[in-house]
């Protein structure tokens, strides 16, 4: 055999302690264009209090906020699929705050009064023999007539997003079965309401968005705003006015907006 190579005698490497967190400041302006609130977060990072403030006030005197470019990239979200138990009791705690053995005692007594479909399942997909059906139950759904409506008026899609046998074994996703819940109230009426919207998001069309960047300036200083503009709505009109989940900046919904704009703080 030829002897190794690459092969060398060195002290294992040292373990390097990490800096210590750094504390500082940024200023964070907010205002709000076509009935649609958001926030901007100062570019540079003020590493005491007195600089900060010192900015601060040189933003507030200013009193707007001038948009200097506008970065936006195209993009498409599709409806977001059923509910399996997990999906329910996640949303319901983030839009709810319901705990997750909450909102299963509340999705037992809507199956039993028959109201919603088996709850502990762990598919968020129909089986195919079930959409013949689904025009009947959204009819049914009076409550939401004017959602379900343009469904109604055409074809309904049928989207492997839905209906996939495959994915499917003793019970299908949760949904609405079609009888009134006029008889709910309170909670067991909040928890209706969720899978009822999903329900009918399932077969709207995509939201169609920019992933978008405002950069403005205010008193000298740079800010910048991340977050999407909504340039076709589909599915997400379902949700307007709806409690949202808690998200990140990212996913903030922004306004449309050109560079030279500009507007109070």
């Amino acid at each position: 055999f030829a002897p190794p190579t690459g092969l060398s005698l060195a002290p294992p490497p040292r373990k390097t302690t990490p800096p210590p967190p750094r504390t500082y400041f940024r200023i964070k302006v907010s205002t709000a264009k076509d009935g649609i609130d958001f926030s901007a977060w100062s570019q540079d990072r003020f590493d005491d209090l007195g600089s900060a403030t010192a900015k601060f006030r040189e933003v507030e005197n200013d009193g707007k906020l001038v948009v200097t470019s506008v970065e936006c990239r195209e993009a498409v979200q599709e409806p977001p699929l059923l509910y399996d138990l997990t999906a329910l009791q996640k949303e319901a705690n983030s839009k709810l705050d319901f705990s997750a053995d909450k909102t299963l005692t509340l999705a037992q007594s809507l199956y039993e009064k028959k109201v919603t479909t088996y709850p502990r399942v762990d598919t968020t997909y129909l089986s195919e023999d079930i959409y013949p059906k689904i025009p009947d139950i959204l009819r049914q759904m009076s409550p939401y007539a004017q959602l379900t409506s343009p469904l109604l008026a055409g074809k309904l899609p049928k989207s492997k997003k839905v209906f996939d046998n495959a994915k499917v074994t003793d019970h299908h996703a949760i949904i609405p079965t079609g009888q009134p819940p006029s008889a709910l109230v309170g909670d067991e009426r909040k928890m209706y309401h969720l899978i009822a919207l999903r329900f009918i998001a399932a077969f709207y069309p995509d939201c169609l968005f920019s992933t978008t960047t405002i950069l403005g300036e205010s008193g000298g200083v740079k800010f910048k705003a991340t977050g999407k503009v909504i340039t076709s709505a589909g599915w997400r009109a379902i949700f307007q006015g709806e409690p949202t989940d808690r998200q990140g900046d990212d996913d903030a919904i922004l306004p449309q907006m050109t560079a030279g704009e500009h507007g109070p703080h």
